[in-house]
């Protein structure tokens, strides 16, 4: 086994003449680390919190919406999910595959203007060919994918997600500039922007009575009018001198396919409930769920709601990918080292919390749905872990890609994402109900998660060293543990939805206080946060 020094990252070599290296930064205490990645942290974590809400108020708000009329809501929103999950996957290989190419190859040559604005526009004209091959073939092929998901009469919502796709991969250049040079107030504010325009034309459709077909036809125009919004405000700039393709394109395709491999972890277990529940249905199995639709409904339900808290830690990697990815280029290991250990340790405080409170009272949070999304219970309470799970996965993987090392986030995508399709191919036609049905997926989820997961400590502490300390594992997942405790315990008294919030606070206060109790959360974190707040 070689040293954690021995196994340092490698830069991307830059092709000659090379550009001059930037001094190393001396080597950075906790403190300035925090500093460093708090400012643009609190900008960006404002975005995805209101990214969160938008993404709430349509989660929450499309299953009233669509219970209208008499009209079978959930089954419905079924429908919607199974859409936006075939969306997102290509959607996500774009978003994200496109941003962190154009953020590292900005933030790299940081030094260099002239070479940053050649790579930009070598990356714009990749996604134009991205945006007419995925966007454009998606939409001829909707025909085809709507009646393979058994819905051939929502041919047009397809059509308007393949829209969506091309919008995306335009848009997501000019949002990756503004990362790469740190301008993290100007990224924020679109992403506000499109978050407000999404959430109003999905739900305003939607309201119109124009079902599924016009939710999905808001989506797009919110994504076409966010993208030239970007290339009015931001633009690509001067021309710039060329980088070597095979650099500046391998690469992107790299985060590409990684990205193409990590949706597929994170979408494929909504691919695959669909056609086992197609086998249930006709072998009569679906017991009192009586419709495909309408069991999709229930899991897609329990897996947006778990998905949330993760959507609130997006913003910690768009902010530590710029960072790590110039310190390992520069070679400032100790540096490099800090900000691994800070992150996934800010990340695990964020997220714990939401984790315990909805797999302890998971009635609290479906209860301001329509009722039939209660039997949905169960499921959400083992979804909660798979995304606690997921969401620390994904920045270790995220971590290991901003650091050049795409390779083995790639590597350990795919042993994640077969090990999680063997489970479900497995476990899920064995399943003799419905509700055992999405119980069962839930749980393959959260083994193959916590899989993935180990994985990717297990390489960034070959790479940069024990990447979080131990005791700090140890007390924060006690806090999460005490919080999980008090919530069962408050389970059975928790009767209104006025409760429900009242249980959830207190799970709060249990949380922040064992945190404190165990010395996790102490004064210096503390007067971080308060210096945080008195500069937003």
């Amino acid at each position: 086994m070689t040293s954690p020094s021995d196994d340092a990252p490698r830069a991307l070599k830059p092709a000659a003449p090379a550009a001059p290296a930037a001094p190393a930064a001396p080597a950075a205490d906790a403190q300035t680390v925090a500093k460093t990645v708090g400012g643009g942290l609190l900008v960006i974590t404002a975005a995805k919190l209101w990214f969160m809400v938008g993404g709430a108020l349509i989660t929450f708000g499309l299953p009233y919406i669509f219970n209208r009329g008499g009209q079978d809501g959930t089954k419905l929103y079924g429908q919607f999910v199974d859409i936006n999950n075939t969306l997102s996957i290509l959607s996500m290989v774009l978003v994200t595959g496109c941003l962190q190419a154009v953020s590292k190859w900005t933030s790299q040559f940081s030094a260099d203007p002239d070479r940053a604005a050649g790579a930009l526009r070598q990356l714009f004209w990749l996604m134009v060919g991205a945006a007419a091959v995925i966007g454009g073939g998606f939409v001829l092929s909707s025909p085809w994918i709507a009646a393979q998901r058994g819905n051939p009469e929502l041919v047009n919502a397809y059509r308007a997600a393949g829209v969506v796709l091309v919008a995306y991969a335009l848009y997501v250049v000019y949002i990756g500039a503004l990362n790469g040079r740190r301008r993290f107030l100007s990224q924020a504010l679109f992403d506000i922007s499109f978050t407000t325009l999404k959430a109003v034309l999905v739900l305003g459709a939607a309201l119109l009575g124009w079902g599924v077909t016009g939710a999905f036809v808001g989506f797009a125009l919110a994504a076409l009018l966010i993208a030239l919004a970007a290339a009015w405000r931001v633009g690509l700039g001067p021309k710039g001198t060329p980088s070597p393709a095979g650099e500046v394109y391998g690469y992107a395709l790299q985060v590409m396919l990684y990205t193409l491999v990590f949706n597929m972890i994170f979408k494929l277990d909504l691919l695959m409930v669909k056609p086992a529940a197609q086998a249930l249905a006709a072998r009569g199995g679906l017991g009192e769920v009586a419709d495909v639709d309408r069991l999709m409904g229930l899991y897609g339900m329990a897996v947006n709601l778990s998905r949330l808290p993760w959507q609130a830690t997006l913003a910690v990697t768009f902010v530590i990918f710029p960072l790590l990815s110039e310190a390992t280029f520069s070679h400032d290991m100790e540096r490099s080292r800090a900000y691994v250990r800070q992150t996934l340790r800010y990340l695990m405080l964020l997220i714990g919390l939401p984790a315990a409170a909805l797999m302890a009272l998971p009635g609290a949070a479906l209860a301001f749905l329509p009722a039939d999304y209660a039997a949905a219970a169960t499921t959400l309470a083992w979804c909660a872990p798979a995304y606690f799970f997921f969401s620390l996965f994904n920045l270790s993987n995220t971590l290991l890609m901003s650091a050049g090392r795409a390779a083995d986030a790639l590597w350990v995508g795919v042993v994640t994402v077969a090990a999680a399709a063997a489970m479900y191919l497995l476990w899920l036609p064995r399943c003799e109900g419905g509700l055992e049905l999405i119980e069962v997926a839930a749980r393959a989820s959260m083994w193959a998660f916590a899989l993935g997961l180990c994985l990717g400590l297990w390489r960034l502490w070959r790479v940069f060293g024990a990447p979080l300390p131990l005791a700090s594992a140890g007390r924060l997942l006690a806090a999460t543990g005490a919080a999980w405790g008090a919530g069962l315990a408050l389970a059975p008294l928790l009767s209104s939805r006025l409760l429900g919030l009242v249980g959830l606070g207190a799970l709060a206060v249990v949380y922040l206080l064992t945190l404190t109790l165990l010395g996790e959360w102490g004064e210096e974190d503390r007067a971080r946060a308060r210096r945080l707040l008195r500069r937003g």
